[in-house]
This record gives structure tokens, sequence and C-alpha cells, in this order.
């Protein structure tokens, strides 16, 4: 229980903080849809689809390896942590600075193949050196939430979304600068916000000499993970290519809108990730991992069902309310697209056998075996069904990682996930959205509170239930 109070505690910090730093631009929503066409919109998205691939060659799998280690070395002190930091931190200036320049002398081709030569030279610089400073930024944040500090956290990435979202506004409707002032206002927010976050975390940082004790370490660790980052991002935006190619910017910028009212239920999921990581790190290496692995598995499915529920019922009122009619295509999309980051979030549980062993190459299969199953399914799907079959090709994607996941991970450290009762939360949650939007057998209303007491039934169990009837009795 002792898990739970501080999962609760830092998902609620982490919860409020994401929350806010997210929510500007999602409230942004209904200026960003009157200011710019279905076409600029998804000219944007496009873009920032790239500098997704660029991040994914910037943080090259190294998080996770700073991660793992940090805790490994916790008994030595923040001496032996220091370097570990510090390692990562060096060769993301080096590795980073190449990276962009490289992407940068490749960019008058992705401005043919994909803008039809629209954008200019300084539209990739100045985004491609934005994915730099939010990649340094993240890296620098990261350590508060490993010292479980949570409030520095979130209050630099509440800054760098609020200064963000000046500078965008500033620039578009003051000076008229377009779609480049909104890549303009995100470079310039992650690069004052990197700044500010590395200054507070100088007791981490060790520039007096070039650490290369850890860094073979951490690349050994943190490589292969590369090609792991690289099918997540298979897996989580592949689809706007396929769009792109398939039908243009206009169809992409109503999907991306789809995208962003979906992404309310993806702050939640990256609440508890942020939240549950550390804990997770800390539990696999202590007494009892493998019960709080299989508890935090089961509150996950019931809360997250009941989140997609509510979500279900709420979409199109939300997108009615944030956007034009130009854009209310997007709510058919919205309704698929809240379901995968909810896959994702469980990913990070099951997945536990494979990261307490360091099956990073056998974790790198499953993802690559789940990203072939994405590309294929996008190419059917894509052509004949548009955005709706783009969002269900990442869905199903989504459904066979976690499959594979789940058992695979058990074969390596087994704990006794309990499958059935995942199954019963999804049917149960399923079936009410079915009814709701296709048959009305009940009012949605008595539908919606009736499958919320059925999800929590099947997520307490015997022994938790009673206890909360004693509680009200």
């Amino acid at each position: 229980m002792n898990i739970l109070k501080e999962l609760g505690k830092s998902s609620l910090i982490y919860g409020i903080g994401g929350a806010i730093s997210k929510g500007i631009p999602f409230f942004l929503l209904p200026v960003y849809t009157r200011i710019f066409s279905p076409l600029e919109y998804g000219q944007i998205e496009m873009m920032t689809v790239l500098c997704s691939l660029i991040v994914a060659f910037l943080v090259m799998g190294l998080d996770s390896a700073q991660s793992y280690y940090f805790f490994e070395q916790k008994n030595k002190g923040i001496k032996e942590q220091k370097k570990i930091i510090s390692s990562v931190l060096q060769w993301r200036f080096f590795s980073g600075s190449l990276i962009i320049i490289l992407a940068t002398l490749i960019s008058p081709f992705l401005n043919y193949w994909l803008f039809d030569n629209q954008l200019t030279l300084v539209h990739f610089i100045v985004a491609f050196s934005g994915a730099f400073f939010i990649t340094m930024m993240g890296h620098s944040i990261e350590i508060f939430r490993l010292t479980f500090r949570p409030i520095p956290y979130i209050l630099v990435s509440i800054l760098n979304s609020f200064l963000a979202a000046i500078i965008i506004l500033g620039l578009i409707i003051i000076f008229e600068y377009g779609i480049i002032g909104y890549f303009f206002g995100t470079t310039i927010a992650g690069f004052v916000t990197a700044c500010l976050g590395w200054f507070l975390v100088r007791e981490f940082i060790d520039f007096k000499k070039i650490h290369f004790k850890w860094l073979p370490e951490l690349l050994k660790f943190g490589l292969p993970l590369l090609p792991l980052g690289l099918s997540l991002y298979v897996l989580n935006v592949m689809d706007r290519w396929f769009i792109q190619f398939y039908h243009g910017g206009e169809v992409l910028g109503i999907y991306a809108v789809a995208a962003q009212i979906a992404l309310i239920m993806s702050i939640l999921i990256e609440t508890f990730r942020k939240a549950w990581w550390p804990i997770s790190m800390d539990a696999m290496h202590g007494k009892n991992g493998e019960e709080v692995f299989k508890s935090i598995a089961r509150f996950y499915m019931g809360v997250v069902c009941a989140g997609v529920l509510t979500m279900t019922f709420l979409i199109s009122f939300i997108i009615e309310l944030m956007t034009i009619p130009a854009y209310y295509s997007a709510s058919d999309i919205a309704i698929i697209l809240i379901w995968p980051p909810i896959f994702y979030g469980f990913y990070m549980i099951v997945s536990a056998g494979l990261w307490k062993n360091k099956k990073t190459t056998l974790m790198l299969c499953l993802f690559l075996i789940s990203s072939v199953v994405n590309l294929i399914l996008n190419q059917i799907l894509v052509p004949l069904y548009s955005g709706q079959g783009a969002a269900f090709a990442t869905l199903i994607s989504f459904i066979v990682l976690i499959i594979l996941c789940i058992y695979f991970s058990e074969k390596n450290w087994y704990v006794g996930f309990e499958l059935t009762v995942y199954l019963c939360q999804i049917f149960v949650t399923v079936f009410a959205i079915i009814n709701h939007l296709f048959f009305e057998f009940v009012p949605w209303l008595i539908n919606y509170i009736l499958t919320i007491v059925v999800l929590i039934f099947i997520t307490l169990r015997k022994e938790e239930r009673k206890k909360i009837v004693n509680y009200f009795s």
C-alpha cells in the first residue's frame, strides 16, 4: 500500500503539472484552428512529426540507460550518479549537434517530398533546433523525476509550455509570422527552459573533465533501445506519413486535431508513466516486486478504462466546442485514437521482466514486429479508410505489442499478470461504447454509471471490496 500511496501522490502532482503543461497547447486549439486552415495545420503536424523522429535519434535510448544505472548506483551516492548524468549530457551535446546538422542538410529533399517546396530552409533550421533544445530541457528535468522531486519537474515543464504559447501567439497574431512563428516560439522556449533546467540540477553536472568511464556501459544499454525508439515512433506517428502521402495535408490537419483531442488521454497516461517509472525501477530491485506490478496493472487498467469511457461520451462535444466545422469530422477518428495511449502505458507495466533482466534486444524485436504490423495495416487501411484506417492501424499494432510483451516478460520474470481481469475490464468498456455509439439500448447516463460500477467491481479484489463496504456501513 505504501507503493500505491507514493504512486498516487506522485501521479496527482504529475497529473496537475502535466494537465497544465500540455493543457496550454490544447486550450489554444480554438485559436490555432481559426488561424490555420486544415492544410496549414497539417503542415505544422508533419513538421512536428519530423522533429519527433529527430528526437528519437537525439535520445537514442540513453534516458532509460541513465534511469537504470542511476538507481543501480544509488548506494554509492551522488558522486557516482553525477558521473552517469554528466556522461549522458556530454554525449548528447556532441551527437545532438551532428544530428541537427545532418537533418538540416537533407531538408531540401524533405521540403520537396513532403511540403511541395512550400517551406523555406529557415523553417527546418528553426524547427530542428527546437527539437534539440526541447530534448536538452527534457534531459535536465528528468533528474528531478529520478530524485523524486516532481514539483520542480512540472514547474519547468509548465514554464516551457507557457513561454512557448506567449511567443507563438505574439509572432503569429501581432507580427503575422505564420507557420514559422509557431516553430520560433517552441524553439526559443526550449532554449530558455533548457538553460534553466540545467542550472537547477547543476549539482549533478561535472564538466571539469570528459567522462569516458560510464559512456560505454550507457551506450551498450541504450543503443539497442534506439531502434526501439524508432519502432515506437513508427507505432505512434507513421500514420501521419501515410495520410500525408495518400490524402494530403488537409486530411492530415483534421487527423492532427483528432490526435490533439486524444491528447487528453495521453496526458493521463504520461502522468502515470512519469510517476511509475522511478517507482517501478525501485520496486523491481526490491522485495515483493511481483505483487507490486500485478496490483498496479489491475488498478491501472480499471482506471484508464473508466477514462476512455468518459472521453468517448464527451468527444463530440469537445471537438465542436474547441474547433470550427471544418474540423468536426475529427470526432470519428479521436474516438479510436484515445485507445493506443492506454496500451502504451500498460506496456510500461507488463514489460517488467524484460527491463529487470536487461532484455533490451528482445524488447527491440517485439517493437520491430509491432512496427511491421503497423506499416502493413497502414498500407492496407489508409488508402481505403483515410484517418479512421490510420487510427485502427495504430490501435491494433499496440495490442500486438502488449500481447508479445506479456508473453515474453512473464518468461523472464514471472509476475502472474491477471489477464482475465484485464480482458473483462476492456470488454465491459467496449460493450458500453458500442451501445452508446450505435444502439443506445439504455440512456447514456445509465449506461455510463452501470459500466463504472462494473469496472470497480472487476478491479477491486474481494477483500478490497469488503473494506469499502465496511467503511460506508
